[in-house]
């Protein structure tokens, strides 16, 4: 299916709610009551949820991309995103959902967006960490994660993060370290923001 197409079912399917199915998401949640649940968007949410688990984070764990390159686990479903449907299916648990993405790309921009209407439609509880990516990633990339952030950046459920602010704050920096530094401050802002239930109420 196309990448355009694909946006349209999802976000047709959020408009008509989440169905009832019962996910291999919603399995693991009821059968361990985990509340969190950890949900990368694109390459790099993919590769971060990969690293929240690693770190020993508590909770669910997903990621959704179109290079589905790792093989699924029993701690880690990999969803194509290709498949509306099981996307759709991971959000209906009563879960609180935690979003990573890297804005940018048009594809995992364009289903952040549609994630977001997806449970705030739903009246979900979430919260999303985005970053803006820097600026030799291209105008076009700025320009769309900088239009995400204009519509949703508002919302106190949403936490994102200037990647160009960093050499400002932290000094000349290799891209190596640009890197590096984004994926530290996805960890520091779920540690020092969400990461217990009282914070993930404010």
């Amino acid at each position: 299916m196309e990448r355009k197409l694909f946006l349209q079912s999802l976000a047709t399917l959020s408009l008509v709610g989440i169905a009832p199915k019962i996910s291999k998401a919603n399995l693991l949640n009821k059968s361990n009551a985990i509340p969190f649940h950890f949900v990368g968007l694109g390459t790099v949410g993919s590769k971060l949820i990969t690293e929240f688990h690693h770190s020993g984070y508590k909770g669910l764990f997903t990621t959704i991309d179109n290079k589905v390159t790792i093989k699924n686990d029993q701690l880690i479903n990999r969803i194509d995103l290709n498949n509306p449907t099981e996307i759709i299916n991971t959000f209906s648990a009563n879960n609180k959902f935690i979003i990573i993405a890297a804005l940018g790309g048009k594809t995992g921009t364009e289903l952040t967006h549609q994630i977001y209407s997806l449970l705030n439609g739903n009246q979900k509880q979430f919260k999303m960490i985005v970053s803006v990516p820097a600026s030799f990633d291209g105008h076009s990339k700025n320009k769309r994660a900088r239009d995400f952030i204009n519509d949703f950046g508002k919302d106190k459920r949403v936490y994102s993060f200037d990647v160009n602010d960093f050499r400002s704050i932290y000094g000349n920096m290799t891209i190596r370290e640009v890197f590096d530094k984004s994926d530290e401050t996805f960890h520091s802002i779920y540690t020092s923001k969400i990461s217990d239930f009282d914070m993930f109420n404010l």
